[in-house]
């Protein structure tokens, strides 16, 4: 039991994990700011187009299938689609709204080519501090780019082995073009 806690804690404690417990948080409380924008603001506005048109606002679309009665007791029972509409279009304000923040996020990271990092420092009571200061972004080499400057490296350090080894691939490459060239006449003289 001891190793499963020992392993969760690991676990829970890896930088990813917080980063993404991080941003349910801030994705619930940008989800309110949100759903205050779509409630208080655009649907006042929509509901008055709609009642300017004569017609209800979409919360009140309904399609009744029993009305009410209250000498019975009896509640209304009515289809709602008038708030599935509102949901919908609620869902579209949230992910345009997602969108054009990502949009702004993603032209000022490129505007600015850098990304930022998370730095400690002493301030002027001696404190040490967090600070996030611009860093250049760097364009990481490829494979083949690491190994070729790998190769050109034992070239300068190792010149006798260099040459060696590109004598060495020199007969190879020879021996490859002869191969070809025999199987490319026998192909011709077959047929």
């Amino acid at each position: 039991m001891k190793k499963f806690w020992t392993e969760f804690k690991k676990f829970i404690s890896k930088g990813n994990i917080m980063d993404l417990a991080v941003a349910v948080i801030i994705g619930a409380a940008f989800g309110k700011i949100v759903t205050s924008l779509v409630n208080d603001l655009l649907m006042p506005l929509i509901s008055a187009l709609f009642t300017a048109m004569g017609l209800k606002g979409f919360s009140e679309w309904k399609w009744v299938i029993t009305e009410a009665d209250a000498a019975k007791n009896i509640a209304e029972v009515s289809f709602n689609y008038g708030a599935f509409l509102q949901t919908v279009l609620d869902f579209f304000i949230v992910a345009m709204c997602i969108f054009i923040i990502f949009k702004v996020i993603s032209g000022a990271t490129k505007r600015l080519g850098s990304a930022t990092k998370k730095v400690f420092a002493k301030n002027k009571k001696g404190e040490i501090v967090e600070t996030v200061v611009a860093v250049p972004v760097v364009k990481e080499p490829t494979t083949a780019e690491l190994l070729i400057e790998i190769r050109e490296l034992m070239k300068a350090q190792f010149p006798a082995a260099a040459a060696a080894l590109d004598a060495e691939a020199a007969a190879a490459e020879e021996a490859k073009k002869a191969e070809e060239e025999k199987a490319a006449a026998e192909k011709a003289e077959a047929k």
